[in-house]
């Protein structure tokens, strides 16, 4: 009896397996590749389906439209470049099954350069499990801007491998005004500032969390304004409707040329930050902005090297000056601290977190 139960058990786990096997294997068959190129001679069209390189997609126009699926992948052809337009990827995957954007083919990125004023190049809203690799955009107000506007809890954004490149006033209305910086990569948010379950400004932790798990690595950014720009609101400023970007990593990353900023990193918490041979980087008070929004990890380093020289500037003075703002900064922040002014305890914010090496780095004020 006990051996027929046993084999009884043995047949129920295998069918179950197999089930489930047959059921993943559904998931992955329904994924679709989707092909764009306009390339003189690729016989594109965007009233084809798109899933073939013998009659791709001509353009983002059917992208735009398409909400994908977990496991699609969205082809641009290596060596085409695309003007005048946005790309909107619409779709939610997975860390372990995400919708790809990336490349195909021989030949140089592709580039998507839209050259109009306040353009995003890439544009995800509300959406998360993407990967998006292999691309060259420029031209452009934001280069690739993922946007949460009253969207909550969204689970993994993976970026690598890119050239982002002319991110600047040029394609920017407003150029001056502080969240509409020009910026390579951007992370907006929005919540009600009515609601405290939204802001919770005095007690951080209990923020709502737009985004969490978000990789950038081996992208290369030239004369962008800004490189990356975290925790920007979606429209207007107000910094009690900002939502958390949680599980940041950050490897690997070139800026050449930046105007403005480096890499503005707020309302983030928790994350890595590496340097290209992979160890993480330990400055502390060095690397941190103190500011009312939030802390900057990274600061733009060693500027033009042609003005540096006009201006006779070294390493060692440039050095020698950061400090000397530093500690000024430092004891204009210690001043205010202890003022019974808007500037004192009714102005007092907790810390705005970004963890690297085992360190909380942010600000108080």
């Amino acid at each position: 009896m006990k051996r027929i139960l046993r084999l009884a058990a043995w047949m129920i786990a295998v069918v179950g397996g197999i089930t489930l096997g047959l059921a993943a294997h559904a998931e992955q068959a329904d994924a679709a590749v989707y092909y764009v190129n306009n390339q003189s001679g690729a016989g594109c069209s965007n009233a084809s389906a798109g899933t073939s390189t013998a009659a791709p997609w001509c353009d983002f126009t059917p992208v735009n439209a398409r909400t994908f699926a977990a496991g699609d992948q969205v082809l641009l052809r290596s060596g085409a470049t695309w003007t005048g337009q946005t790309l909107t990827l619409k779709g939610s995957g997975t860390a372990a099954n995400p919708i790809v954007l990336s490349a195909y083919g021989t030949g140089a990125k592709p580039v998507i350069a839209p050259g109009t004023t306040d353009a995003i190049a890439v544009l995800i809203d509300g959406y998360a499990g993407w990967k998006i690799a292999g691309l060259e955009l420029k031209n452009a107000w934001e280069g690739i801007r993922l946007q949460y506007d009253h969207a909550y809890n969204r689970d993994y954004i993976w970026i690598e491998n890119m050239t982002i490149r002319d991110m600047t006033a040029a394609y920017n209305s407003a150029p001056s005004t502080y969240n509409h910086t020009s910026a390579g990569i951007s992370v907006k948010t929005m919540a009600d500032a009515v609601s405290p379950a939204y802001t919770d400004k005095v007690n951080a932790p209990g923020r709502l969390t737009a985004l969490t798990n978000l990789t950038i690595k081996n992208v290369a950014f030239y004369n962008c304004d800004a490189a990356t720009w975290f925790g920007a609101p979606v429209s207007g400023f107000n910094p009690n409707e900002h939502l958390w970007t949680k599980r940041v990593v950050m490897d690997n990353l070139t800026i050449d040329g930046g105007g403005m900023w480096g890499f503005n990193v707020l309302f983030v918490d928790g994350g890595d930050a590496h340097q290209p041979d992979g160890q993480k980087h330990r400055r502390r008070l060095q690397s941190v902005r103190l500011g009312r929004h939030g802390g900057r990890l990274f600061q733009k380093r060693g500027g033009d090297r042609r003005r540096d020289r006009e201006r006779g500037q070294t390493p060692r003075s440039k050095l020698r000056r950061r400090r000397l703002r530093l500690r000024r900064r430092r004891q204009e922040h210690f001043a205010a601290r202890h003022e019974h002014s808007r500037y004192g305890r009714r102005g007092h914010f907790p810390l705005q977190q970004f963890e690297s090496a085992g360190h909380r780095l942010g600000h108080r004020e």
